[in-house]
């Protein structure tokens, strides 16, 4: 039998379900940060805290599709065809196009601001 696609999964997520899912992402790993910070000394306090900021969101969306934040909203990371994200493109949107957006987000923060 054929699963038939409800329309909620066609749907992109809307602006408050994604904050839900970025705040939840970013309490787990401020636990998980706690941790580390608890757990080890200055040189590899810096090494397991770099792995965990450059590495947790493109791990979690190409092996998962979804960040735990994600997950726990049930929201999937998918390309414009619905299909799984290369690789490639997992990095290029969670280095490259957060970068892009913090800076653009910063400036206008910053615009607001004086």
């Amino acid at each position: 039998m054929k699963k038939t696609k409800t329309k909620a999964e066609n749907q992109n997520a809307g602006f408050m379900v994604r904050l839900l899912a970025v705040l939840a992402d970013g309490t787990i790993l401020s636990l998980v940060q706690r941790i580390i910070y608890a757990s080890f000394k200055p040189p590899l306090r810096g090494i397991f805290s770099g792995i965990l900021f450059w590495g947790y969101a493109p791990f979690m969306v190409y092996q998962y599709q979804a960040t735990l934040g994600k997950m726990l909203l049930g929201l999937k990371v998918v390309s414009e065809d619905k299909k799984k994200l290369e690789i490639f493109q997992v990095l290029l949107r969670e280095w490259i196009g957060k970068f892009l957006s913090f800076i653009v987000y910063f400036q206008v923060y910053l615009l607001f601001s004086l």
